[in-house]
């Protein structure tokens, strides 16, 4: 049995864990609920760019400036097979480019009940092909464990050794962070979240 149901509950568990060192967390935001296309016509009128994907987390740091997190739950299947691919969630995180964020990390989150040398390989083949195509994106491998009843997340880092830190939310910068249609967007995720813009 997984120590999480699903990717919904790691992401509300992940929250809870970030909100001690970020002024907000948002989970599971859908641009499109909060009437993006009809908003983007109003104000703007020209060719509405798509409001995909769905944002697992958005963060609010303590300047006020917008970073994300798409995260993909690792398990076994039935079979005792990891049920994603090892390049799972790398589309979504370049998609979330396009939003605009400062920064855009893909964090791949393994349930305890994976042996080590398959995170190992997920972990290394997830990482080369990123440093390798040089994308814009903070690529970090999780431990979920269940320890003393609490979920728990452990960073692997490098050597596998685990670190009880979270990873950092920054690291490659979002070359699409300053284009006007990012920039369109930001002001939409903030209106729609009532979040304040940066002070300048």
């Amino acid at each position: 049995m997984s120590v999480v149901r699903n990717e919904g509950e790691l992401a509300r568990l992940l929250a809870a864990r970030l909100q001690e060192s970020v002024k907000e967390v948002y989970v599971d935001v859908n641009p499109a609920s909060h009437r993006f296309y009809p908003y983007w016509q109003k104000w703007f009128g020209e060719a509405t760019p798509m409001a995909q994907p769905q944002i697992d987390l958005l963060l609010v740091d303590s300047s006020l400036e917008l970073v994300s997190v798409e995260l993909k739950y690792m398990r076994l299947d039935e079979d005792g097979r990891i049920d994603h691919p090892f390049y799972s969630g790398i589309d979504e995180a370049l998609a979330l480019l396009g939003f605009g964020f400062v920064c855009v990390s893909l964090w791949h989150c393994f349930d305890e009940r994976i042996p080590t040398d398959i995170v190992r390989k997920y972990r290394e083949r997830t990482s080369s092909l990123i440093e390798s195509l040089d994308l814009p994106i903070n690529y970090s491998a999780l431990h979920v464990v269940r320890a003393e009843e609490r979920v728990r997340f452990r960073e692997f880092l490098s050597d596998m050794s685990e670190s009880e830190r979270m990873p950092s939310l920054y690291g490659k910068s979002n070359p699409l962070h300053a284009t006007d249609q990012a920039g369109r967007i930001q002001d939409f995720l903030r209106t729609a979240l009532k979040i304040p813009k940066k002070q300048t």
